[in-house]
């Protein structure tokens, strides 16, 4: 019978860890969504600084979880807003390491869009 305790509170133990973890998911689902609109709203209105911050924190984001393949994406959006600020040296190297992503995922859209970036 206390084995049977043991047990049940070990699954019950165990599905509220799930269900913590699945909060923290979510919860991370909505930064990274909220960043991204923030981000866009600075390349808007062209605060490029505040940009990077942001997406050096969706970055960072990304990092911590790969299975989110949106980890190139953004450094070609790092790439870009360097090159809206005219620090092309810098862009150019988050550029080519962009490409270099989406070509080692096979990701031909975010390979042709950090071509057309290289070009620019």
């Amino acid at each position: 019978a206390e084995g049977q305790k043991i047990i049940a509170e070990l699954n019950k133990m165990q599905v509220e860890q799930n269900q913590t973890q699945q909060q923290i998911s979510n919860a991370k689902s909505e930064l990274k969504i909220s960043l991204e609109k923030s981000a866009s709203t600075f390349i808007f209105l062209g605060d490029y600084a505040k940009a990077l911050d942001v997406y050096q924190q969706l970055l960072k984001l990304a990092k911590e979880n790969p299975t989110d393949n949106n980890e190139g994406a953004i450094i070609k959006d790092i790439g870009d807003t360097y090159l809206a600020l005219g620090r092309y040296g810098k862009a150019i190297n988050y550029l080519q390491y962009s490409l270099k992503i989406a070509q080692k995922n096979q990701d031909v859209k975010l390979e042709g869009y950090s071509i057309a970036s290289l070009g620019n």
